[in-house]
């Protein structure tokens, strides 16, 4: 037997997920039956839909059955509370505390629910990003929101670095006002160092990163942002010469404790020069054959710098 529950949605975002098809779905299913079979779950908006009294659920995906046998086997790891309300409606919340991310199953599913998003900031003022090419950026500021879709020819999305069409939405809150634009075009150097300084002949980029939040230190997430970055091919005659910066602003104890040593070890195929360490600042330059990227990382407190520079 089953009952149709109200608002027990899946806990993951799934392509071709049936949670509109739901009540399509549940009224066309016998009201009594043995056992209830699902071949390929998916995000389990049927099963969790319906709730039979006993079920087996089957996919391809191992990950995505690893998760759903560490949800059965380990609730208490995953979630803040569950409760019942009225109506057969059923309240999941899962841990807002991220310290609680560092629980042995947690760690499981916390890259997993990473790659369900799919889009990335442009620039972060909190956690550590995607950390895989992006499909979609975004931006935002207290008024305004922005985001860029990279396309290829036939309007399906791909990764950043094989765009040939890019979709453009911004949205002013204040006004109301909502902006889309569909451009071909290739990348060039400014949509990696948007910031520059014309001057000093410099280009450069920064992240906002709060490594405290993240399973290992933040050690993966520098590692792919120096190597995202040193591999830019900067193509513009006008920028040959300019130098690239990546900045990468960290609070003031993750600074002091930075695992620079584990982070040369990872990347281990680059070459580290001019190691600097300051009160709040260390300063390095890498290369790997040609390519030469300048990384600073900066202690929260210097972000008031960015007022200096020209953005175009």
């Amino acid at each position: 037997m089953w009952v149709l529950v109200n608002k027990m949605t899946p806990v993951l975002k799934w392509a071709g997920g049936k949670t509109q098809l739901l009540g399509q779905i549940a009224s066309n299913m016998p009201s009594e039956y043995n056992h209830y079979y699902e071949p390929f779950i998916g995000g389990g908006a049927v099963l969790l839909g319906i709730v039979p009294e006993q079920a087996y659920v089957n996919d391809v995906n191992e990950q995505l059955i690893n998760l759903y046998i560490q949800l059965k086997i380990a609730v208490e790891a995953v979630l803040e509370k569950v409760k019942e309300l009225d109506n057969e409606v059923i309240y999941i919340q899962l841990y807002r505390d991220p310290f609680n991310w560092q629980k042995t199953n947690n760690q499981l599913f916390q890259s997993y629910f990473r790659d369900q998003l799919g889009f990335d900031h442009l620039a972060w003022d909190n956690g550590v990003g995607l950390l895989k090419p992006p499909f979609v950026e975004y931006i935002y500021t207290d008024h305004t929101i922005q985001s860029v879709q990279y396309q290829n020819a036939q309007m399906q999305p791909v990764p950043k670095k094989n765009a040939s069409f890019f979709v453009t939405k911004s949205y002013d809150i204040q006004g109301g006002n909502y902006k889309e634009r569909r451009v071909r075009g290739t990348l060039n150097a400014q949509a990696y160092f948007p910031w520059v300084d014309e001057n000093r002949a410099r280009m450069m980029c920064y992240k906002i990163i709060d490594p405290t939040v993240a399973l290992d230190n933040g050690i993966e997430a520098y590692c792919y942002y120096i190597r995202e970055y040193l591999e830019v091919e900067v193509t513009d005659e006008k920028y040959q010469e300019y130098l690239l910066s990546l900045r990468i602003y960290v609070p003031s104890e993750s600074l002091s404790e930075l695992p620079l040593k584990e982070v040369k070890h990872r990347l281990s195929d680059v070459t580290f020069k001019r190691i600097k360490k300051k009160r709040r600042s260390i300063q390095f330059d890498v290369k790997k054959g040609e390519q030469h990227l300048r990384v600073q990382f900066l202690d929260y407190r210097e972000l008031e710098q960015l007022i200096t520079l020209k953005k175009i």
